[in-house]
């Protein structure tokens, strides 16, 4: 089966604030002041990667990433990225 799986090309940059900054673990108002930094997730192409699930170390598939950051930020994918989003 074939999987539409978001490719961030600056994953790295993003998953180190993640990283570094616990956006999963902040107020939501703190979070907020995070959209900033996040915006650059606007920059997303959408690929089939159809056999590598483990694309980066701690996260499944990068579509779980954008799922995961839209409810933290309370922003739907779609406005998270500039392209439509497929999950």
């Amino acid at each position: 089966m074939n999987t539409h799986t978001l490719v961030l090309e600056n994953i790295e940059a993003v998953w180190r604030v993640v990283n570094e900054h616990g956006v999963y673990n902040m107020p939501a108002e703190e979070r907020r002041s995070y959209i900033d930094v996040m915006l650059p997730m606007r920059e997303v192409l959408i690929r089939r990667l159809p056999s590598e699930p483990r694309l980066y170390p701690g996260v499944v598939r990068l579509d779980e990433l954008i799922a995961r950051l839209s409810v933290s930020l309370a922003m739907p994918p779609s406005v998270l990225c500039a392209t439509p989003v497929i999950i």
